[in-house]
C-alpha cells in the first residue's frame, strides 16, 4: 500500500530503539526522509546507517528531550540538514511507578513537563510550517492507560503515567480540532505491552521487587491480553504509518489503542 508521503521529511522521538526504531524505519520504507532524536551516540550511529540501508536520506541528532527546551535546536539542526518537519512523532519517557500517596509533588511536575508540556512545545515549533503546506501529520506514542488507568494489578502502581498520559492525550484532542482546518491531524497511539528492551527491562525490575518470576509476571500479562501474547513494536510502527498517511487525513484527535485487546473499555 502507498500512503501517499514518499519524500516527506518526518521526526522521530527516540528513534534509536523499541517502538520509535520501528517507527522511524517503517516511515523510511514509505519513502520519507528521516531525522531521529535519542541520547546515545553509539545508538544513533547505528540507526541512521540502518534507515539509509533502506534508502532513506537520515540524520541522528543527540539530544535529551525530557527537556521542553531541547526541542527548538533540534528542529535546526533538522531543518538545516532536510528541510521542517511534514510528520512528527512524539514519544516521551515513561514515568516510574509509584503510587499518588508515595509519590513526590515534584515527581509529578517532572513527568507533566516531559509527557504533556514537551509535546506541546514540539507542536508550536512543527506547525507553521505544516500550516503553510496545508498538510502535517503529528502522532504520539502514548500509553493504554490513557483508556483504562493501571491500578495495581500486577503489583505495581501507575499514578504518575495515569495522571500525565491522560493530560497528554486531551492536549492533543484539543490540539487536533485547532489544527483540522489546515489539514494537519493529531493523533495518538496506545500501545499495550509490547517487546521492547524497556519493557523486559520493567519485568526484572517488577520481579526483583516483588519476589515474582520474570516468566510469572509474562505468563500473568499474556493471559490477562485476549491475544494472548505481547506485541511488536512492528505492530505500533505499522499503525502510526498508516496515521501518517495520505488515506488517513480524516482521521484527528483520536487515541487509538494497539493492545491485542488488553484494556477492557469501549470508548
Amino acid at each position: 500500500m502507498d500512503l501517499g508521503i514518499r519524500h516527506k521529511t518526518a521526526f522521530v522521538m527516540g528513534g534509536s530503539k523499541g517502538i520509535g526504531q520501528a517507527v522511524a524505519r517503517e516511515l523510511a520504507r514509505a519513502g520519507c526522509n528521516v531525522a531521529i532524536a535519542a541520547r546515545n551516540d553509539a545508538d544513533l550511529d547505528a540507526e541512521v546507517k540502518a534507515l539509509r540501508e533502506i534508502g532513506a536520506q537520515a540524520i541522528g541528532i543527540r539530544a535529551d528531550l525530557s527537556d521542553p527546551r531541547a526541542f527548538e535546536p533540534v528542529f535546526e539542526t533538522m531543518r538545516a540538514s532536510l528541510g521542517p518537519a511534514d510528520i512528527a512523532i512524539f514519544s516521551p519517557p515513561q514515568p516510574p511507578t509509584g503510587s499518588f500517596i508515595d509519590l513526590e509533588p515534584e515527581l509529578f511536575e517532572k513527568a507533566l513537563s516531559e509527557v504533556v508540556l514537551a509535546f506541546i512545545h514540539m507542536v508550536r515549533l512543527v506547525y507553521p510550517h505544516m500550516r503553510e503546506k496545508s498538510w502535517g501529520r503529528i502522532v504520539t506514542i502514548g500509553s493504554m492507560v490513557t483508556k483504562q488507568p493501571a491500578r495495581g494489578g500486577l503489583g505495581f502502581d501507575y499514578a504518575l503515567a495515569n495522571i500525565s498520559r491522560s493530560a497528554a492525550a486531551s492536549a492533543s484532542k484539543t490540539i487536533s480540532a485547532e489544527l483540522a482546518p489546515f489539514g494537519i491531524t493529531v493523533n495518538t497511539v496506545a500501545p499495550g505491552s509490547i517487546d521492547t528492551i524497556s519493557s523486559r527491562t520493567f519485568r526484572e525490575e517488577l520481579a526483583d521487587s516483588s519476589g515474582a518470576r520474570q516468566e510469572q509476571l509474562l505468563e500473568m500479562l499474556m493471559a490477562s491480553t485476549p491475544a494472548r501474547r505481547i506485541g511488536q513494536p512492528s505492530e505500533v510502527a505499522g499503525l502510526v504509518a498508516y496515521l501518517c498517511s495520505v488515506q488517513a487525513g480524516f482521521t484527528t484527535g483520536e487515541t487509538i489503542l494497539c493492545d491485542g485487546g488488553l484494556a477492557n473499555c469501549i470508548v
